[in-house]
């Protein structure tokens, strides 16, 4: 066996929410809550993002159609909470540690750090979790290594998903260019059936490649919606995402508190950047960006441009019928069928993305966050998570 299961009961606290567009009911500053700090630990204040959050245009957005947008709202926090519990009850625990797997992990291109690896991982067992549970992945000392959601979005809500981007795409033809990692390689993509095949990445600000030293700038999607037909399509992409992205911060305050924290300062940057300033007050999500994937097969590579600590959300949606994201470094495979979501240190962890067959779509929407824009903000890079702090966030 990988690791062992542990049950543990996590009482999540409720968190109410009061963002516009469609504005929800006001929300007590006391419903703000400080996570208290376990003995030897520091924990940033934690609690909804308070920045002015976009909301679904709808013909009849009245005070009704507002008290019941606030309703659905408050039921995918609830459903959040529970899977964040069957999680822990369901967690795993790895014979690793987490802070020598980081010492390793930063150079992917040196044989023999990759031998050094293996070497050192060679007693984990090769395991398939694919029984549709939540699952929770810990280090042998209690450090967060990711969590896996099967079935986080419905059926019909990744079809959804899927046709948002596809119709986003026809607007917005995606790029196709690789990595020095191989991602994005023309081979790498299913393009049989007219499959839209390519990336986006979109933030409201990040640092262009080779250009780490300048300010933060918006994305190529924003500057380049010079018409109206691509701008339109931009802001109403970001409308269709709005409820995602709102339901994935609740998730990541109570999973990683810590770069949930940094996060937020960074985004509160940005929305005060003269160049960031427009689009970071109309983004909705913690994250500093989004890159939408169409149709690919990703090989093994780590995301060397994020927090080490720091999460990122991988959401898989479309009409197709079975896919698998491997961890090969941990011997694990995670079962990637359509409204998956995963959130994986994947600056630490090398992860893939298997082959789905010769039928069916699939679109991955990654939610990330550069190193370097904290850096540049001056804001602490966040540390890792231990299984206290995510006990103390849900139970508060």
């Amino acid at each position: 066996m990988v690791g062992h299961a542990t049950h543990t009961g996590p009482n999540p606290r409720k968190n109410t929410p009061s963002r516009p567009r469609l504005r929800l009911p006001p929300v007590d500053e006391n419903s703000v809550h400080e996570l208290t700090p376990l003995p030897g630990r520091t924990i940033a204040p934690v609690g909804i993002s308070k920045g002015p959050l976009r909301r679904p245009v709808h013909p009849d957005a009245g005070p009704a159609f507002q008290h019941k947008l606030s309703q659905k709202l408050r039921s995918l926090c609830q459903l959040n909470r529970s899977k964040v519990r069957k999680a822990l009850n369901n967690a795993v625990y790895l014979d690793v540690d987490l802070r020598q797997l980081a010492m390793i992990s930063r150079d992917v291109t040196t044989d023999g750090i990759k031998e050094l690896r293996e070497e050192d991982l060679c007693h984990l067992v090769d395991t398939e979790y694919a029984d549709g549970q939540c699952r929770s992945f810990f280090d042998s000392n209690g450090y967060l290594i990711g969590f896996h959601f099967p079935g986080y979005l419905t059926e019909q809500e990744s079809r959804d998903h899927s046709n948002y981007m596809k119709d986003f795409a026809a607007v917005y033809p995606p790029k196709l260019s690789a990595d020095t990692q191989g991602r994005g390689a023309a081979e790498g993509y299913k393009q049989q059936n007219g499959n839209v095949t390519g990336c986006h990445h979109i933030s409201p600000g990040w640092d262009e490649i080779g250009h780490a030293n300048l300010p933060p700038q918006p994305s190529s999607t924003f500057c380049a919606s010079t018409t109206k037909k691509k701008a339109a399509a931009v802001e109403r992409l970001l409308s269709w995402l709005s409820p995602f992205q709102f339901r994935l911060d609740h998730l990541l305050q109570m999973t990683a508190p810590d770069p949930h924290a940094a996060y937020f300062k960074s985004m509160e940057c940005l929305r005060k950047g003269v160049e960031t300033a427009k689009h970071a007050k109309n983004w909705d999500s913690s994250f500093q960006g989004i890159s939408i994937i169409y149709n690919r097969a990703t090989p093994s590579h780590q995301d060397d441009k994020g927090c080490l600590a720091g999460l990122d959300a991988l959401l898989s949606v479309g009409p197709y019928h079975h896919c698998l994201l491997i961890l090969k470094i941990l011997g694990l495979e995670l079962s990637y069928d359509p409204g998956t979501l995963v959130l994986i240190l994947g600056s630490i962890i090398p992860h893939e993305v298997g082959d789905w067959g010769v039928e069916g779509e699939r679109t991955c929407l990654v939610h990330f966050t550069h190193k370097a824009l904290l850096k540049h903000f001056g804001i602490a890079q966040p540390r890792f998570t231990h299984i206290d702090d995510i006990r103390a966030a849900c139970a508060r």
